[in-house]
C-alpha cells in the first residue's frame, strides 16, 4: 500500500488514467510498474507515449535506454524505454515508452514495466507524469514513482 501522503498513487490526466503498481520490494529494486488506461473515445483519442520523471536521477549515468514490459490482453512482451534529458513532444524530462506501444481508446489498458539501472539507491516519491497523444502533449501531473540517489 503507498502512503498517499506522500503522493497521489492515481492520476487522471485528460481522460488517461495512470496507477502506479510498484510494491515496496519492486521500489528498492528499482521496477517501476504503472497501470494506464485510455478512457479517450472518438477521433484523436489515442495514446502515442508517457513520460514519467526520476527526480534526483543523474541521466548521464543512466544508459539511453533501459529493458522493460508491456502487458496488454494477458500477454507480456518485452520492450525498451528511452531515457530523455526533454521529451520533445511533450516537454518533460524522464523515462519514456515507445509510440508503438500506446493505447487505443474506449477503456485500452496495459501494465508497463520499467527496469531501472542497477548501482543507485530508489525511493518512493512524488513524480511527474505527461502523455502524448493525437499531436498534443498533456500534463505535467504529480503521481506516485521512484527517486534514487547515487550509492
Amino acid at each position: 500500500m503507498v502512503n498517499q501522503n506522500i503522493c497521489p498513487p492515481t492520476q487522471e490526466i485528460d481522460g488517461v488514467l495512470f496507477e502506479f503498481l510498484s510494491t515496496p520490494e519492486d521500489i528498492a529494486a528499482g521496477i517501476l510498474q504503472y497501470r494506464v488506461t485510455n478512457f479517450r473515445t472518438g477521433p484523436g483519442s489515442g495514446f502515442s507515449h508517457f513520460t514519467v520523471d526520476l527526480p534526483l536521477c543523474p541521466f548521464d549515468e543512466f544508459p539511453e535506454t533501459l529493458p522493460g514490459r508491456v502487458t496488454r490482453n494477458g500477454m507480456t512482451t518485452d520492450t525498451i524505454y528511452e531515457v530523455e534529458d526533454v521529451d520533445p513532444t511533450t516537454g518533460c524530462r524522464g523515462v519514456k515508452n515507445l509510440d508503438e506501444d500506446g493505447l487505443e481508446g474506449d477503456g485500452d489498458s496495459a501494465i508497463y514495466t520499467i527496469f531501472l539501472p542497477e548501482g543507485f539507491i530508489y525511493e518512493l516519491c512524488e513524480v511527474s507524469m505527461c502523455w502524448f497523444g493525437a499531436g498534443v502533449a498533456h500534463g505535467p501531473e504529480p503521481i506516485c514513482g521512484i527517486c534514487c540517489a547515487v550509492k
